[in-house]
Order: structure tokens, then sequence, then C-alpha cells
């Protein structure tokens, strides 16, 4: 357990948030049923959330968005 806020990031948008102690963040996706979903990697500092090829990520922290979804395009296909 830490005693530091933990750095939230968001790819592929290269997004970063502070999460302060004791806080909720509730991360929302859209995009194409075949995906594969959310991709989730974590250490004691951060935690990192990347979207699926042609989804769209919303972040709420105490039910505010944080950020603007509408700055983030889906994911590209990185496969093609």
């Amino acid at each position: 357990m830490t005693n530091t806020p933990i750095k939230l990031y968001l790819e592929p948008w290269g997004e970063e948030f502070e999460m302060p102690l004791q806080s909720e963040y509730v991360l929302v996706g859209d995009g194409p049923e075949n995906g594969s979903g959310f991709t989730v990697d974590y250490s004691e500092q951060s935690i990192v959330v990347s979207g699926w090829t042609g989804s769209t990520v919303q972040v709420y922290s105490n039910g505010e968005e944080i950020g603007d979804v509408r700055w983030r395009p889906p994911v590209p296909d990185f496969d093609s």
C-alpha cells in the first residue's frame, strides 16, 4: 500500500491523471463489440489503461468527466 497519489495513464492518447488517495475513477469504453476490451497494467506508482481498436474512453472522477472524449479519436488499428 502506498501513501502517495497514483498516476493513471490513458493510452494511446498519452493522457496522464493524478489519482489522489481514496479517490475513485470510472472509465467507460465505447467501441466495437468484437474488440478485446481494456488492457490494464499496474504497479505501485501507476495504472496504465489502453483502449481497444476503434474505441473511445471517457474518464470520470467524483461523477464528473475529466479530460474530454471529443479530443480522443478512436484507437487506430495498429496491426494494419
